[in-house]
């Protein structure tokens, strides 16, 4: 099994676009700053960034993967 840790910006649900590409842009903008993926880089972390879309759809992805695990392995939380 293959695991790994990942790092998201959320929103409550119903925020107006404008305001979540809004953040969607200054999070890309962040980690392309030199300084900035140098410190992410140095704690682990490979930034990645791209449109909220992506970010969606890769959430769905996670949700569909780790609700199967779930299911077939019948994992508890403790």
């Amino acid at each position: 099994m293959e695991d790994y840790t990942w790092v998201g910006v959320f929103l409550p649900a119903g925020t107006p676009a404008a305001i979540v590409q809004k953040l969607n842009e200054a999070v890309n903008a962040a980690i392309r700053n030199p300084e900035v993926r140098e410190r992410l880089a140095f704690s682990a972390f490979d930034p990645v960034g791209g449109p909220q879309s992506q970010a969606a759809e890769y959430m769905k992805a996670e949700i569909v993967k780790w609700g199967k695990v779930v299911r077939e392995t019948g994992a508890k939380p403790d």
